[in-house]
């Protein structure tokens, strides 16, 4: 059986078990048990008998003054609803409670709140304590964005970054789940303000537009320039290239070529053959190739597999951009299938080393206008 203790609201000692038990038996304990005995709490701790002084015996109408500090329970203590003995217990607080004490009584009860309930406990049984540092919250910003239809990798957005590091990775939010994780050094990335601010941004966080998708890089991973090298300086075959593990070739065998302001990264072998086709294409148009998209990591390529399905990505792991011999141009108007551009890079980019199969043509369920293959 559990440890009862009883206190009477008026400055005498407590009354002890054994007299009350009597006083109850002689019919004159009914006034005593309702005004003045409580349950101690289910730990057996007794609860605190309240100050003696003359101004403990006062009212809740006792003036107050307001102040904001910060007490803790010394022992089991009722919060009452005004400032004395004589008001009704609302519950009991454990000892060791740190509360928010914002008013006192002039008999010394402080006016606190415990979990939602607003009452007063006994100054002789609260002692003050330093405030409480607030408890750490996660920041609320960088979160997931969504983007709506895909256009291009660059969607008009001209803050452009490169990828600095061996690998970057590239979250759905911050420290969420990743989207990407083995971004290739010298990547072109886009930074997205807009959708950023939407997503809530977070100091050393990113959103940006990279890879044909989106979402958060850390802001120091990334750079202002490329470092890649135009050309095939290491002199790499098609051969040696397609011997390589589809999605993870050797990053010395990427290469960009220099009339391309993304700088999109390529097999290296295939940026002469490019440049050829781009000089005949700007000669007919005035203006040089549009690239989007070209080399994607197997982690890029799973991501797409998932995201997008198999009617649009290949199989992870037999991608020819998992090689960097696969490119894709924007999947606007004029490179669509009524596009001028398209109908000239069908008809011609044979004569320069690449092709669009037949598999990719308009009526097919795999139809790409935009995807073109490099074949040595």
């Amino acid at each position: 059986m559990s440890k009862i203790s009883f206190f009477s609201d008026s400055p005498k000692k407590p009354v002890s078990h054994r007299f009350w038990k009597q006083g109850l038996l002689l019919g004159l304990g009914a006034s005593l048990a309702l005004g003045s005995i409580a349950a101690s709490p289910a730990n057996g701790a007794p609860l605190a008998t309240h100050a003696t002084t003359p101004a403990a015996q006062g009212t809740s109408k006792a003036c107050a003054k307001r102040i904001n500090i910060s007490v803790k329970t010394t022992a089991n203590v009722h919060l009452r609803q005004g400032a004395s003995v004589k008001k009704k217990s609302l519950k009991i607080i454990p000892a060791n409670t740190t509360l928010r004490a914002t008013a006192q009584a002039s008999n010394g009860w402080y006016k606190v709140s415990h979990r939602g309930t607003i009452g007063h406990i006994s100054n002789a049984h609260a002692k003050r304590v330093a405030a409480q540092k607030p408890s750490a919250t996660k920041p609320s910003g960088g979160r997931k964005v969504v983007t709506g239809k895909y256009s291009t990798n660059r969607a008009g957005l001209t803050d452009r970054y490169w990828t600095k590091d061996k690998i970057t990775s590239l979250y759905q939010s911050v420290g969420g789940a990743v989207r990407i994780k083995d971004i290739p050094r010298n990547s072109v990335a886009y930074r997205d303000l807009k959708l950023e601010k939407k997503g809530g941004q977070r100091s050393g966080w990113y959103f940006v537009r990279t890879q044909g998708t989106s979402g958060w890089v850390k802001s120091s991973a990334l750079k202002r320039s490329s470092s890649a090298p135009t050309g095939n300086p290491k002199k790499y075959s098609y051969a040696a290239i397609k011997r390589m593990t589809n999605g993870k070739i050797d990053q010395g065998a990427l290469a960009t070529v220099s009339w391309d302001t993304e700088k999109t990264l390529i097999a290296a072998p295939a940026g002469a053959s490019l440049t050829r086709m781009n000089t005949a294409f700007k000669k007919k148009f005035g203006k040089d190739l549009t690239i989007d998209l070209s080399y994607r990591t197997r982690a890029t390529q799973d991501f797409y597999w998932k995201d997008l399905g198999p009617y649009i990505a290949a199989r992870p792991g037999t991608s020819n951009h998992g090689w960097g011999t696969a490119i894709d141009f924007p999947e606007t108007y004029d490179y669509s299938f009524r596009g001028k551009y398209y109908k000239w890079l069908k008809q011609n980019s044979s004569k320069y080393g690449w092709i669009h199969r037949k598999i990719l043509e308009e009526g097919s369920p795999y139809a790409e206008a935009w995807h073109f293959e490099y074949y040595g």
